[in-house]
């Protein structure tokens, strides 16, 4: 220590702290952040070569792709970084820059997982709507609500990333705060979740959560990335550290109470299906049967 600041724990080359190291750790951050993009992207290439357009699907996946191919760039130069083995105020500053990109890149993973999870929901309701298939139901929601609630709790107790950032505040406080705001946003995220259960006009609500949270990830994309890249270039002040952690909690929590209201609804699912068959029908009534002049060949003379 000296002065008024301090020799930071994370002297050693790969900023270390609490045994674990976001330098280490992240090229195997970016290969999965990679895989899961890769297989939004093939999916996608389906999902539109098919006849039945289901845009919420599209748009979910479409917004985690982005999010998610972010996530393996920032992550990609994380695992890049470099510094001075001997430790000392220039290693511990570029290991603060590098556990400020790590937090961004960690939100946008946990982010995109969840933007994932949610769009799968969509696709095993939608599998066989017909049928009384609760149990691919009750899967879509509860693995959506599961990864929901988890990406809120890793959001919440990176308590690593707090002791890099802040430099080691204090715990107590500190669980007493993570505790306050993991409660208030799972509060929140029920409120939504409950309104949008139903069909009619809640699946208009449940289309504006799905469009809200689009708009929010694109965003929290371009945020991240260009704060990551400002927190490269200038020295890592308090209110640097401060912004970094705004960024990295605000916008994915913004995104979670929404995805938690764009949840599918199985039982709305069977009767949007009901409605679009009834549409059919009654489209074919209004046209008639086919006349004699159009079922006749056209090579007949």
């Amino acid at each position: 220590m000296s002065g008024g600041g301090r020799v930071r724990r994370c002297g050693m080359a790969d900023c270390g702290t609490n045994g674990w190291s976001i330098v280490a750790s992240a090229q195997a951050s970016s290969n999965l952040a990679g895989i899961l993009a890769g297989f939004l992207f093939f999916g996608l290439i389906y999902l539109l070569g098919r006849d039945e357009k289901r845009g919420e699907i599209v748009s979910l996946f479409t917004a985690s792709f982005i999010i998610l191919a972010f996530a393996s760039y920032l992550f990609s130069r994380i695992s890049g970084f470099s510094a001075p083995s001997d430790p000392g105020p220039a290693t511990a500053s570029a290991c603060k820059g590098a556990w400020m990109a790590g937090m961004i890149a960690m939100a946008m993973l946990d982010v995109g997982a969840a933007t994932m999870t949610v769009g799968l929901g969509y696709l095993l309701v939608s599998y066989d709507p017909k049928s009384n298939r609760t149990h691919l139901q009750r899967l879509a929601s509860v693995s959506a609500g599961g990864v929901l609630v988890g990406a809120i709790f890793l959001l919440f107790t990176s308590l690593n990333f707090y002791d890099e950032l802040l430099d080691r505040p204090n715990h107590h406080l500190t669980w007493t705060l993570i505790i306050l705001a993991a409660a208030l946003v799972l509060a929140c995220s029920c409120v939504t979740y409950t309104s949008s259960r139903g069909p009619g006009g809640r699946r208009q609500i449940r289309d504006k959560y799905i469009e809200w949270a689009v708009y929010v990830i694109g965003g929290f994309g371009i945020a991240g990335t260009v704060l990551t890249g400002i927190a490269a270039r200038i020295e890592p002040s308090h209110w640097v550290s401060w912004l970094v952690i705004i960024v990295s909690l605000g916008f994915p929590t913004i995104i979670v109470v929404t995805l938690a209201g764009a949840t599918v609804d199985g039982k709305d699912e069977k009767a949007r299906v009901k409605e679009e068959e009834r549409a059919r029908a009654a489209k074919l009534r209004v046209a008639g049967p086919p006349t004699e002049e159009a079922a006749t060949s056209p090579t007949e003379n």
